[in-house]
């Protein structure tokens, strides 16, 4: 059991941090059941996701989890790889650094897609 304490004054929101890796690792949890149930679904957006942060290996696991896939279910996990980009990438600029906005999200799809590479 942790004893210790936590500086949440220091901490950082995951999405501060998130790095292609972290992603991938999100996909092989649910694409092999790791976390309890395989979701082909949640396996597919973090693959995707993955993949659009620079880990090439996960377009191929991508596909495989595809294969097992109904189309319904491949477009349900793009949209919820678009919603995770939309709420969470949008925070980050283009050197890593975090930034909190308040602004409502639009109501247009996002023009960043999350498509199969």
């Amino acid at each position: 059991m942790f004893q210790g304490t936590i500086d949440t004054g220091t901490a950082m929101p995951i999405e501060a941090t998130v790095n292609g890796d972290v992603l991938f690792d999100l996909g092989m949890i649910y694409s092999t059941g790791r976390s309890g149930l395989i979701d082909l679904v949640a396996a597919h957006k973090w693959f995707n996701l993955a993949a659009l942060k620079g880990r090439v290996d996960a377009i191929a696991l991508r596909r495989e989890v595809a294969d097992l896939m109904s189309e319904a279910e491949i477009a349900a996990a793009q949209r919820e790889a678009r919603a995770w980009m939309t709420t969470n990438l949008s925070r980050l600029d283009n050197s890593g650094n975090y930034h909190v906005t308040w602004a409502r999200p639009a109501l247009q799809p996002a023009a960043q897609t999350v498509e199969s590479l």
